[in-house]
């Protein structure tokens, strides 16, 4: 597993299954949306997706 996965299940290990899913059709849309390779998306967006997710879970 590289940094960038590591790094990702961490954040992603305390959501949800609801939040996890709203993260995966974000990610999805913004690969289909500006990326034409996958390992190009930015660990910026991947990160602040998946710390949305958790603010939104926070707050309900």
């Amino acid at each position: 597993m590289s940094a960038f996965q590591d790094r990702m299940k961490k954040l992603a290990g305390d959501l949800s299954p609801e939040a996890k899913q709203i993260v995966k059709k974000v990610l999805a849309a913004e690969h289909q949306k500006r990326f034409s390779d996958r390992s190009k998306l930015p660990d910026e967006f991947a990160t602040s997706a998946l710390q949305l997710a958790k603010q939104q879970e926070a707050a309900s």
